[in-house]
């Protein structure tokens, strides 16, 4: 019992921390990952009853995430901490196997720190974020395994799982055995080598073999493929650093200034990382080390090759940042201790890492703001929606959590439980909210819109209008973004480029309502 208990420690410190994430609302991302995870929980499957381009683990651990007695909102909050206490549990036990409990414990606190005062309401949740821990724990597992099969086979699960977050983990994996390696002759590395990856990929075949059954179960195979080749041609749009398109003029600006940007805001953890792998990899030859500044290069690689550089894709960086900062953090309080007194190391180990979190205010600064908006929720009910304010168009887009609330509630009492709605624009929250069924698998219009998208996919979406018949259709204005469509019109002006979509709201619907930037038709009587 009491060896678990540092790591239970470390895990309750960070979700301390981390408890006025539990009043954040969801962003679109995590409606939609919630809409879709809703679908699976209940029978559907992603991609044809409800449509996304991610690949389908997210939805899995979201089918999970939003049941529990306190709503879907707080259920995916209380669901992301739990998460990420094991995750900050698991990296606690890595770090004591590898080096020592000190090192486990300051990767812990460095990992869940940063996340719970980074990562904000719109990029927590992500798959960038969950993929820490099926990493971490097969790291754990491998090096548990000491060559047996049965344990590895777990550990290619686990990478199974993590590939399905995020393709991009498979870089990864041919780099696990590596230090491995290093204490074996040189004459039977490749047969190592070799055997390791028989095992590590039958688990990883064995878990891409049951998603495929699952998905060709339910029809879905073919629309995973699509959702996937969607999703390339959406990478290749570039992100918010290429607002002109994706050139290789303005990529390379974007792979050395977002990176910069995310490493300069948390140098808690940064700065430490950077000294750790200069000092393990050139100085000290620390094997691990060179393993995890490995395993940092191909995540960042990973990074670049998605080509948007949106925060939350940084999170994926995060578990091996971490580790080195651990084992950095070890080395340094050890030298001191080395060096100076108890009390005098203590007061200086003290100093250095209050300067580094007064130099790094996206952690520090944000942690006080969080718990001081936290405890005015709390202390003032009658004025929450100065609370939820902030959750809006300036911080995040044009995305505002309140005039969703609004719009949910204003459809909520003027429909019943089995009428359908749909939200064109990208904020499937409103479905979940007013606790109603969207009228196609198209949940959000952004497939709908690009020129890449199969052409069916339009006039399948009419088709669902005529057979399912919203009863409300939202037109949700100013939403879009050139880096997801291509194009520089909005979802509501784009209805223009759509005749078939705008001769239904013409001839069967009638303007009743505007909140904020939802425009509310609503079917006419005996229309259709």
């Amino acid at each position: 019992m009491l060896a678990v208990l540092p790591h239970a420690l470390v895990a309750a410190c960070v979700v301390l921390v981390g408890l006025p994430m539990l009043n954040f609302p969801l962003g679109p991302d995590q409606a939609i990952f919630a809409t879709v995870g809703k679908v699976v929980w209940e029978g559907g499957f992603p991609y044809t009853d409800a449509w996304d381009q991610k690949p389908p683990s997210i939805y899995f651990i979201y089918a999970f995430a939003i049941h529990g007695p306190l709503g879907v909102m707080k259920m995916v909050r209380v669901f992301d901490l739990l998460w990420l206490a094991a995750t900050v549990a698991a990296l606690v036990e890595l770090g004591r196997r590898w080096w020592s409990l000190r090192a486990g414990v300051s990767a812990g606190l460095c990992y869940g720190l940063i996340y719970v005062t980074t990562s904000a309401y719109w990029h927590s949740a992500q798959p960038d974020g969950f993929i820490g821990l099926p990493l971490a724990l097969a790291l754990l597992l491998y090096d548990r395994a000491r060559g047996r099969f049965g344990w590895l086979v777990c550990a290619g699960v686990l990478l199974g799982f993590a590939f399905q977050l995020r393709f991009i983990s498979a870089l990864l994996i041919p780099f696990f055995p590596l230090v491995e390696l290093a204490a074996v002759p040189r004459g039977r590395k490749l047969r190592t080598w070799l055997r390791r990856m028989l095992a590590l990929g039958a688990g990883f075949a064995a878990f891409q073999a049951a998603v495929l059954a699952y998905l060709t179960l339910g029809g879905a195979l073919g629309e995973y493929i699509a959702a996937t080749r969607w999703a390339g041609a959406y990478t290749k749009l570039g992100g918010p650093y290429s607002p002109e398109g994706l050139t290789w003029s303005n990529y390379w600006p974007a792979v050395r200034f977002s990176f910069l940007f995310w490493m300069l805001g948390r140098l808690l953890l940064t700065a430490p990382a950077v000294a750790g792998a200069l000092v393990g990899v050139f100085i000290v030859k620390e094997r691990r080390v060179q393993q995890v500044v490995l395993f940092v290069a191909l995540a960042y690689l990973g990074i670049a090759a998605q080509a948007k550089f949106f925060t939350y894709h940084y999170f994926y960086l995060l578990l091996p940042a971490a580790l080195l900062a651990g084992w950095a953090w070890d080395r340094c309080f050890g030298a001191l201790r080395r060096s100076l007194a108890t009390g005098a190391a203590r007061a200086a180990s003290a100093v250095i890492v209050a300067l580094l979190a007064l130099s790094t205010p996206e952690v520090l600064d944000v942690a006080i703001a969080q718990w001081r908006s936290n405890i005015a929720y709390y202390r003032d009910p009658d004025d929450r929606e100065s609370f939820f304010d902030y959750f809006g168009p300036w911080n995040g887009g044009s995305f505002s959590y309140l005039a969703s609330a609004a719009t949910a509630d204003y459809i909520a009492v003027r429909t019943r439980p089995e009428d359908t709605i749909y939200v064109w624009g990208y904020d499937p929250l409103v479905y979940l909210l007013a606790q109603r069924e969207p009228a196609s698998r198209f949940i959000y219009s952004f497939p709908l819109m690009t020129n890449w998208s199969p052409p069916h996919w339009k006039a399948e979406f009419i088709a669902d209008l005529e057979r399912r018949a919203p009863l409300y259709f939202l037109v949700q204005r100013y939403e879009g973004a050139r880096w997801i469509t291509g194009l520089t019109v909005d979802s509501g002006e784009y209805i223009a480029w759509f005749p078939a979509l705008e001769r239904v709201l013409a001839e069967d619907y009638t303007l009743e309502a505007e909140i904020e930037d939802f425009l509310i038709y609503r079917r006419v009587a005996g229309s259709g």
